[in-house]
């Protein structure tokens, strides 16, 4: 049986503003355990026959006149997919993830080559249409289309095609790539004995093998790493010893994918903002004048893993938001919660207090700052070297006319 409309989780919306937000406790409630419905091929082409969160009456009803906080949105138009997060091939996380939100990228980025059957899908579950105008141009970008993506899409199923590879099925690790991960993982735990030891080689070399298995974690949390869902709930804790997963689901899966360098939306543009200012809506402050010096922006990075892992946590149970930009959705539900707090509590004392347990205080505060170090180097560095700067976004002659004046 669906719970009640009441019972689920309290949304806030707000406006995206650079500002600590509290969700009131007396709205804070639990999110359900959504059942799972029995489905046949019979059935296959039917509308689902399961009891929908809105009445029958509410699904003509102007998107102004119910909660969107317990919907999913696409393109404009609002979903009640409660019925279908125990169904989704891509398993409930990837689904939840856009509770409430307008989850546009997350489906045309996870759904490049099955598009199609995906809005099919979603029409058994439409409540309304946001889009009021009747016009042609209006109605294709209701309906998201994007002919340039689309063309896109097309060619590169092609060339997958054309090397031997179904765009569809042949999607997650390879097993060599699982090998991979299952010697990188064998080498973590090791180094991470030896850490746990008092070994300040262990210690250097758990920040490498934690930084080398973050790409599982990665593809894991984009549900890549292998066309079971279970498998990337797993695999996504693969970003241990790099951020806490819970946080860099809300942060890069979602935000940061969804929102690419939009100071308002992406998390990713704040990061160490008190430290270095990496866009240039960040207000200035006299300490961005020291990121002129290599070797004070070196220094920035190796405190990268202990923000991702331990201070950002932090400021995200504390205010609920990343930011207040990201609002931490999943906070009432007791998995995703007890996640964060044990991830939290388990990095601060297996990496900052167990070393203090197993040697001298002086070769403790070595090992962790080695590890901290490493670890923050390699995330850092990396992240930069793959990512799209904001130099990157201008164009020659633009970026000639600013040198100019």
């Amino acid at each position: 049986v669906v719970r009640p409309f009441a019972t689920y989780p309290f949304l806030a919306k707000k406006q995206h503003k650079r500002q600590r937000i509290q969700v009131p406790l007396s709205k804070r409630v639990s999110v359900p355990s959504f059942p799972v419905k029995p489905h046949s091929k019979a059935s296959t082409n039917k509308q689902p026959q399961t009891k929908c969160l809105l009445s029958d009456k509410a699904m003509t009803r102007s998107p102004e006149s119910f909660d969107k906080t317990m919907l999913w949105e696409i393109n404009g138009t609002f979903y009640d997919l409660s019925t279908f997060v125990n169904q989704h091939p891509g398993g409930k996380e990837a689904l939840l993830l856009g509770l409430g939100r307008d989850c546009t990228a997350l489906f045309e980025s996870y759904h490049p080559f099955s598009k199609a059957k995906g809005r099919q899908v979603l029409e058994k579950f439409r409540v309304s249409n946001g889009a009021v105008s009747q016009s042609t141009e209006t109605k294709e970008a209701a309906s998201g289309k994007d002919y340039f993506y689309e063309l896109l899409c097309q060619r590169v199923a092609k060339v997958l095609q054309e090397n031997g590879v179904d765009p569809i099925r042949d999607r997650g690790a390879t097993y060599t790539r699982s090998t991979y991960y299952l010697i990188i993982a064998s080498a973590l735990l090791l180094s991470g004995y030896y850490h746990a030891k008092g070994s300040i080689l262990g210690s250097f070399l758990l920040g490498i093998f934690g930084w080398l298995i973050g790409a599982l974690g990665h593809d894991a949390g984009h549900f890549s790493a292998s066309r079971s869902a279970w498998i990337n709930d797993i695999g996504v804790w693969g970003m241990t010893l790099l951020c806490n997963p819970i946080v860099w689901q809300h942060q890069h899966t979602y935000a940061h994918h969804s929102f690419t360098n939009d100071f308002d939306h992406d998390p990713d543009l704040h990061h160490f903002d008190n430290l270095i200012r990496v866009h240039r809506r960040v207000k200035h402050d006299p300490v961005f004048r020291n990121q002129t010096s290599t070797l004070f922006v070196i220094l920035a990075y190796t405190l990268v893993v202990f923000g991702t892992c331990f201070w950002i946590p932090i400021g995200m149970i504390r205010d609920g938001s990343l930011y207040g930009i990201v609002e931490w959705t999943d906070q009432k539900r007791q998995v995703r919660s007890a996640g964060m707090f044990l991830h939290l509590l388990g990095y601060f004392l297996f990496i900052m207090v167990l070393p203090f347990c197993t040697m001298a205080w002086y070769w403790a505060l070595a090992a962790v700052t080695v590890h901290l170090t490493t670890s923050g180097l390699c995330f850092a560095f990396f992240s930069q070297i793959n990512h799209i700067n904001e130099a990157s976004l201008v164009d020659e002659h633009t970026r000639a006319k600013r040198e100019a004046s």
